[in-house]
């Protein structure tokens, strides 16, 4: 008999398998018994990460979750994207910190209050360059005029998905998909 006790809401290890019966007479499987020479649980940490914003706080947060057996111990996180590059400082974009078994930790908060005021002028730059290029962007799509992809600002304005609506939408625009389709339309209406 094996009885185990509540570990954690980790799944425990599934075991499979499947009799077959190969001889001429009925057979039942009327018990089955397993002897485990060991266990050993693999104390390596599995880290998940989440960023979301605090509107209460004017501020970038980076959470990570520890899903494994085992503490990720002097856990050095470092947060890197070009704005936010040009934004915070590589102090303020970086952190330590312990993080146990099912535990969230808060690794990182990168508050707008902390920039410095050249890089208020920036951020202003970069949100007047993003309407104008998410103002020009469903014409210059549906015309197939990919010119906007060399725009200094593009890769700047934009976030990594907002870009792959555009890469995805040219890609197909390429390969002769009517841009009224369904697909395409949605990659038009997302810009």
């Amino acid at each position: 008999m094996i009885r185990i006790d509540a570990i954690s809401e980790h799944p425990f290890p599934t075991i499979d398998f499947k009799f077959v019966n190969r001889g001429n007479a009925s057979a039942v499987l009327r018990k089955i018994g397993f002897e485990i020479e060991s266990i050993e649980v693999d104390p390596t940490p599995v880290l998940s990460f989440d960023c979301y914003l605090d509107p209460n706080r004017n501020s970038l947060k980076l959470v990570v979750r520890n899903d494994g057996w085992g503490p990720a111990e002097a856990l050095n996180v470092e947060m890197s994207e070009p704005l936010l590059d040009e934004l915070f400082s590589a102090q303020q974009r970086s952190g330590n910190t312990r993080v146990k078994p099912e535990e969230n930790a808060e690794v990182l908060e990168l508050s707008i209050n902390s920039v410095a005021e050249t890089s208020i002028h920036f951020l202003d730059e970069i949100t007047h360059e993003r309407q104008r290029i998410l103002a020009l962007l469903p014409d210059r799509m549906r015309q197939g005029n990919r010119s906007i992809l060399g725009d200094t600002m593009y890769e700047q304005a934009l976030c990594q998905h907002e870009k792959w609506h555009v890469q995805e939408y040219f890609e197909f625009f390429a390969r002769g998909d009517d841009p009224s389709g369904p697909r395409q339309r949605w990659h038009i209406d997302y810009v």
